[in-house]
């Protein structure tokens, strides 16, 4: 089933370089979200759009350099890196109005030291093998199959180096770039 988010032609054709077109402005929209919500609106309020986008770039600096281990309450447990806190943060952008205020909120504890709303936005849950499970909770999430039918959807990633001329093309649209890669660069390593 194709839903109708993505350009046709560049998925089938695994090109996919307008695929973060307008990332950029959906950030642009949590900053002047959250300005505008104030204090008592956003957790992670600053005294200008810019100063809110400058505070986040200081916690992907920080959390490059020093991870933050967490550990829920369910006892799921982790490391919050830089790559784990990137990727919450482009997950949101794929429903800001649900996980905009929950990455402010995430965002303003981890300024604190504590990663746990953050981690717990992209934890997996504890398997738990219990017969009286409803359908529609045993096939939530099937992270390999869907990989698996973009990868039989676009042509087969013929090699490294395209791989690397792929990650240069995208990084230089935008900075959300690298994280695409990832994204696209399992579809040269499927039997």
């Amino acid at each position: 089933m194709f839903d109708g988010v993505v350009d046709p032609t560049q998925y089938f054709g695994g090109v996919w370089t307008n695929a973060l077109q307008d990332s950029g402005k959906t950030m642009a929209a949590f900053f002047q979200g959250c300005f505008e919500a104030g204090s008592a609106g956003c957790a992670f309020w600053a005294s200008s759009p810019e100063a809110i986008r400058a505070n986040l770039d200081a916690l992907y600096a920080k959390v490059l350099r020093e991870p933050v281990p967490v550990v829920l309450p369910d006892g799921r447990h982790g490391i919050l890196d830089h790559d784990k806190l990137r990727n919450t943060v482009a997950a949101a952008m794929y429903s800001p109005y649900l996980l905009f205020p929950y990455i402010a909120q995430g965002l303003a504890q981890l300024a604190q030291g504590d990663g746990r709303t953050l981690y717990s936005i992209l934890a997996k849950q504890n398997f738990d093998c219990n017969c009286k499970t409803s359908d529609a909770e045993l096939f939530a999430e099937v992270g390999e199959g869907g990989e698996a039918i973009m990868c039989n959807d676009t042509p087969r990633v013929g090699g490294l180096a395209e791989i690397v001329a792929f990650y240069n093309q995208v990084s230089g649209d935008s900075e959300w770039g690298p994280m695409l890669t990832k994204v696209r660069a399992p579809c040269g390593f499927v039997c």
